[in-house]
């Protein structure tokens, strides 16, 4: 915790409020024991929030002590004394504040898992989205309190100030990342729980995400963790966190479409369609067409057909042949609509000129160096095969 207190003093009173915070959390985010909270009065509160202004640093740290024991009922009296307070004071007076709003979520975490309800659960950020995505049943109430106890920073910050969780979301993210990856004995592992509240999270298409954050959240969903817990007793609750954040607009779509294809999301298919109408670039509409020709139908055939004209390169290369001359092979985002039409329509793209040295004894494959051609010529061919064939 860094804290840019202007004098040494102060250094000793962030040290202070750090252990306090320590008690509270423990290093995977879920609550520690503590004590239950002392009851002080407004008045020995209102003379505690004075005392942290004090010159005194023993008096200052005394103050700073007693203020971190409150009860959730003298928050408020903290928060009204903000506007008055010293600049020095109200910093001191900020980081105590930030301590007891999440002890006091935590509380709140800790009852809710001992006996879940409706209507505890409607106190926690994000409930409706969840409970139209995964239901309100006793088994998704359970989950619910799971996700919440593994991220309960996160659940804080978006309690307390959503304004301020794109950066708390973002910086844990990448911690989640760090802990997805193999590492020294007694590094904290990633937890499924953990990618699942990140889910929920970014899933809202209110919050704004920065590049750094949905590439991070793009990462999680290739990990181990998540992969095992899509096939497990609570796969239910991960497809549909998974289905709707891949769902949400502006986020680079490769990986969440790869996602989706290997766990036949049946959000992907609809994602699919929506790259493939409305934002073809770069290798996206890749990703979208092998979507669908592992999970979409024949209805989606008249929107490939759509694409033969796109021009968007996908590979140029330049092949020497065996008698010299050299021919320069090219693949489009219009060839690959072209050769996935014809998957989708049951014939082989090898009969319209596609990669006809690939051996037949195998299913057509798709890749960068089977969906091109190496002449204008031999593409048109393909063209008006397929039109001959089927009338497009």
């Amino acid at each position: 915790m860094v804290l840019p207190f202007r004098n040494p003093a102060a250094i000793v009173l962030a040290v202070c409020l750090t252990a306090g915070a320590e008690r509270t959390w423990a290093q995977n985010g879920e609550p520690a024991s503590s004590a239950a909270p002392n009851s002080q009065s407004e008045g020995q509160v209102q003379q505690w929030i004075q005392d942290l202004g004090s010159g005194d640093f023993a008096v200052r740290q005394h103050a700073a002590s007693q203020l971190l024991k409150a009860d959730e009922s003298m928050i408020p009296v903290l928060e009204q004394s903000l506007a008055g307070a010293k600049p020095e004071q109200r910093e001191r007076l900020n980081d105590i504040l930030k301590t007891l709003q999440r002890n006091s979520f935590t509380g709140l975490v800790a009852a809710f898992a001992q006996k879940p309800t409706v209507a505890q659960a409607a106190a926690f950020p994000e409930w409706t989205r969840y409970s139209q995505l995964c239901g309100s049943d006793p088994d998704s109430l359970k989950f619910l309190a799971r996700i919440l106890s593994a991220e309960l920073r996160l659940f804080a910050s978006a309690r307390r100030q959503p304004s301020g969780l794109r950066i708390d979301l973002e910086k844990r993210c990448a911690e989640l990342l760090l802990a997805a990856r193999p590492g020294p004995d007694g590094q904290q592992a990633l937890r499924a729980e953990s990618v699942a509240a990140v889910l929920l999270l970014a899933g809202n298409e209110q919050l704004l995400l920065r590049g750094a954050t949905s590439t991070s959240v793009n990462s999680l969903l290739n990990s181990a963790v998540l992969a095992e817990a899509m096939e497990g007793s609570d796969a239910r609750f991960y497809r549909q966190l998974a289905g709707s954040y891949i769902l949400r607009p502006r986020i680079a779509v490769e990986e969440p479409l790869e996602f989706a294809r290997l766990h036949s999301l049946p959000e992907g298919p609809v994602l699919a369609r929506r790259v493939l109408r409305e934002a073809v670039r770069g290798h996206n509409a890749v990703w979208a067409i092998k979507l669908l020709l592992k999970d979409g139908n024949r209805e989606d055939i008249a929107l490939l057909e759509s694409l033969f004209d796109h021009q968007g390169i996908l590979i140029t290369a330049r092949r020497n042949l065996q008698n010299s001359l050299i021919q320069t092979y090219r693949a489009s985002n219009g060839d690959l609509a072209l050769a996935a039409a014809i998957v989708m329509r049951g014939e082989d793209p090898r009969d319209y000129g596609f990669a006809p040295e690939e051996a037949r004894e195998r299913p057509f494959r798709f890749a960068l160096e089977t969906i091109g051609f190496d002449s204008e010529e031999v593409r048109q061919a393909a063209r008006q095969r397929y039109q001959e064939r089927f009338g497009k």
